[in-house]
């Protein structure tokens, strides 16, 4: 039997303020948890030697960590008259990785010349980090201008 006049309540408004409240307690919980974080790969460049003669071949190696993992390394050498490049390394995603590189840079800079040496390394988040290095070019030439490299996304 109906009253006339009575008002139905209805059971919406309570089971929406009950979601709600469930996904607030459900994101709170998910917050609470450690997440991995995000980190850069560190590197380390390593030249054999900080002065070279003329035709001598530029050597070391390049170690790179991650958490996450290392995917890309890349070696690469420049001066105003050269640009030299190991062929880059694609890995699968590895803690550590070492890339040994022997440049050869025959005659192609000067004595009195500096080369830059510059190591690439990205991870799988795609975070991306340079480092550089110079090495002395040793002759009786007068010296030059130093290396004329850009950074891989600057303009040509």
């Amino acid at each position: 039997m109906r009253v006339e006049g009575a008002r139905r309540t209805s059971a919406q408004p309570r089971r929406m303020r009950l979601r709600g409240a469930i996904a607030a307690l459900l994101s709170t919980i998910a917050c609470a948890e450690p997440r991995p974080r995000l980190d850069v790969p560190v590197i380390r460049l390593q030249l054999d030697a900080d002065t070279i003669d003329v035709g001598q071949p530029l050597r070391g190696s390049v170690t790179a960590t991650d958490a996450s993992g290392v995917v890309y390394v890349s070696v690469e050498a420049c001066s105003d008259t050269l640009r030299k490049r190991r062929p880059p390394v694609n890995i699968s995603p590895a803690d550590s990785v070492t890339v040994f590189f022997d440049l050869d840079i025959a005659l192609a800079v000067a004595a009195g010349r500096t080369i830059e040496v510059r190591a690439i390394v990205i991870d799988d988040q795609s975070f991306v980090v340079e480092v550089a290095d110079t090495v002395f070019v040793r002759g009786s030439a007068v010296r030059g201008p130093g290396p004329n490299c850009r950074p891989r996304n600057s303009a040509q």
